[in-house]
């Protein structure tokens, strides 16, 4: 009985041939008594075993341990497809390249045959020699120049022999150059390609594809694309050619030979299918069990502090081995595919050789040099076929990785067409949509036919409930999400017929959750080195994070020194500060532009009330000196009462638009209804009848 790992579950078979009469098997636990997410420590476990029509393509585990679908990732199945291993090649290079290496293996192989070859001339020569010799009646005169002869022949046979040693030193040191530098170009190739790809994807991919599958790209198989497809590739084509050299130098001694040269490559067709239709979906799904294992460190790692908060270590790591279980499942499974593979071609190898080597002893009149010759290659010759196979093996499970970075490869990746408007665009900030609509997929739109107008210098709030279409309607205008339907034009251009490059350059959103990269205060500020650092000292004087005279109330000494200087370190996603001084910083990086329509996706939505006191303010003052143009998307209404108009979102329509204190005066109005259940109502009154 054999056991290995397929698609995630474990299997046993009960034939000695992989692949055939599989039954599944998963663990199941009895009498627990943790119905919630920890660890399963007196439940004893049982194997239930499931017919193969039964299976599904998820991994069962202990209690609170189950592996969801969609989680799981899509496995290819069946041989690489053909179109993969041109898309290597033809990233290696042309046909003439290949046909050199080509060119250079066989020239190698031709040279690592020709020195036995000679030394069996060699051997022949001198023994021809010495049965001319007569022991007996020889003069001593004849024999003296019979050994000069000789030695002087020595020096000939040596110094062809040292010839031919160097030329295949030279030869192979010349396939191994072509083989690598094919393989490191299409290495480069095929990583520029997966890059561009997922750099240029649409944002909503990455909402369905976890990070772990992503990074396993980049790692994994891009690794192994780098340091071992190359030299599987290779050593494919020198053992195909060591096989076919063998089996051609057996025929000096006797044609019976080229008979027995046929029983390794038939042990290795009859078994290398068997084999592989097992080890190519293993290797696949080795590569796939790898994504959960990183998505769920990186997971981990980023949410540590609510894990701690709630407890729930334990489940985490429980979690963690059992990924890492299922991932060292298909590894251990593919090495025992190796090992059974290894055997049976290992005992068909002995026979041949056993064969082989009786066959030459028992042949009569055969030159000992050439008995000699054969019989050195007869015992690499099994060696040859079994690792002919498994190189070509290793080929396919390799090139599978070539087949998943092409997989994300062909993502459908975001126009990047369009013309370029004016230098000076947006010169004014009016920003109007027309009978917008917009979806996410193939979902029904979120946003069904939305009109309004926002003038130069306004100042416009988005609100509604929560899923009314509020940060649906930022992406449109960003295009994250294409319209369609309608329009959103900026000073009368419609956005959907420019660059997204020069789109996304020209206007500005400060997110919900800043991003920052890592490196100093002044590249995060100014990525392309246009402003001073008078400016940004100027602008983060003007929030408060730096003040050359004085201290701040509201900020530390310590942190105002941080921003003094501005080649500080900030590391990846800003961590190490808070939330607040990163949204600070965000906004600081807003304002450096000047720009002319500023977008905000409830960007104070998780301040605390001083800092979001200090960010309005800044944005008044910042959008009155540069005339720029605001759309805010708000969650305290208190932020945004004083706005030049309020838009009110429902389900994807625009249901009431205008001043605050127009729309409190709505009967049964939404605004009206959202001012009276917020515990600000008080204060939000007194603040509309101020206008």
């Amino acid at each position: 009985m054999e056991t290995f790992l397929g698609q995630g579950s474990l299997f046993e078979s009960w034939h000695p041939t992989p692949g055939r009469h599989i039954q599944r098997r998963r663990w199941s636990y009895q009498d627990s008594r943790h119905p919630s997410p920890g660890p399963v420590e007196d439940a004893m476990p049982k194997v239930e075993v499931l017919a193969a029509s039964q299976y599904v393509n998820k991994f069962d585990a202990p209690t609170g341990l189950k592996i969801d679908e969609s989680e799981m990732e899509r496995n290819a199945t069946g041989w690489v497809e053909m179109k993969v291993y041109e898309r290597y090649l033809k990233a290696g290079g042309d046909g003439r390249l290949w046909s050199l290496i080509f060119l250079a293996y066989i020239s190698y192989m031709i040279l690592i045959l020709s020195r036995p070859w000679w030394i069996n001339i060699w051997t022949r020569d001198i023994t021809s020699t010495d049965n001319l010799r007569s022991p007996v009646n020889q003069s001593m005169v004849v024999l003296d120049r019979e050994q000069s002869r000789l030695a002087g022949d020595v020096g000939y046979y040596l110094s062809v022999y040292i010839l031919i040693s160097v030329l295949s030193c030279i030869a192979g040191s010349i396939r191994f150059f072509f083989i690598f530098s094919a393989s490191l170009r299409a290495s480069r190739e095929l990583f520029n390609q997966l890059l561009f790809s997922v750099l240029n994807a649409p944002v909503e991919w990455f909402d369905h594809v976890p990070v772990g599958r992503i990074l396993n790209r980049f790692s994994t198989d891009i690794n192994l694309i780098d340091s071992k497809l190359g030299y599987d590739i290779g050593a494919m084509i020198h053992r195909f050619l060591e096989v076919i050299g063998i089996a051609i130098s057996g025929l000096f001694a006797t044609p019976l030979t080229a008979i027995f040269s046929l029983i390794p490559i038939v042990g290795g067709v009859y078994y290398a299918p068997r084999y592989l239709v097992a080890a190519r979906d293993i290797k696949r799904l080795e590569s796939s069990t790898m994504s959960p294992v990183l998505e769920h460190f990186g997971t981990s790692i980023s949410g540590l502090m609510t894990i701690r908060a709630f407890g729930n270590i334990t489940w985490c790591i429980s979690r963690m081995q059992m990924l890492l279980d299922r991932h060292g499942q298909a590894s251990w499974h593919l090495w025992l595919f190796n090992r059974w593979f290894n055997l049976r071609m290992s005992l068909i190898g002995a026979i041949y050789c056993a064969l082989t080597a009786t066959l030459v002893v028992l042949l009569p009149g055969i030159n000992a040099s050439i008995a000699g010759f054969v019989l050195s290659f007869t015992i690499q010759y099994p060696n040859a076929v079994l690792w002919s196979v498994r190189q070509y093996i290793n080929v396919e499970l390799s090139m599978s990785s070539t087949e998943r970075v092409m997989e994300y490869e062909n993502v459908v990746i975001e126009d990047q067409g369009g013309v370029e408007p004016p230098a000076a665009w947006p010169d004014a900030g009016m920003l109007e949509v027309q009978d917008l609509s917009v979806g996410y997929g193939n979902l029904p739109c979120v946003l069904k036919g939305v009109s309004f107008k926002v003038g130069p210098a306004e100042k416009v709030a988005v609100v509604g409930k929560t899923g009314a279409g509020k940060s649906s309607l930022t992406y449109a205008i960003f295009r994250v999400l294409e319209a369609r339907k309608g329009s959103v034009l900026i000073d009368g251009v419609d956005i959907s017929k420019l660059r997204l490059k020069e789109l996304r350059s020209r206007i500005h959103i400060i997110p919900q959750d800043p991003i920052f990269f890592s490196g100093t205060i002044r590249s995060n500020l100014d990525p392309q080195n246009q402003y001073s650092d008078q400016e940004m000292y100027e602008c983060l004087q003007g929030l408060q994070l730096f003040d050359s005279d004085a201290q701040s109330a509201n900020i530390m000494a310590k942190e105002k020194s941080y921003f003094a200087d501005l080649s500080n370190t900030v590391s990846a996603n800003g961590e190490g500060l808070s939330f607040g001084q990163r949204q600070l910083l965000s906004l600081c990086r807003a304002f450096l532009s000047r720009p002319k329509l500023l977008v905000f996706d409830e960007a104070t939505s998780s301040l605390d009330m001083a800092t979001d006191a200090l960010i309005q303010k800044f944005i008044r003052q910042q959008a009155a000196r540069f005339g720029t143009t605001l759309l805010v998307v708000a969650h305290r209404l208190s932020t945004v009462i004083d706005f030049d108009k309020i838009i009110v979102f429902d389900s994807g329509r625009v249901i009431e638009s205008g001043p605050a204190h127009e729309l409190i005066n709505i009967d049964n109005g939404v605004f009206r209804s959202m001012i009276e259940i917020s515990v600000d109502r008080a204060k939000l009154k007194e603040l509309i009848s101020q206008f």
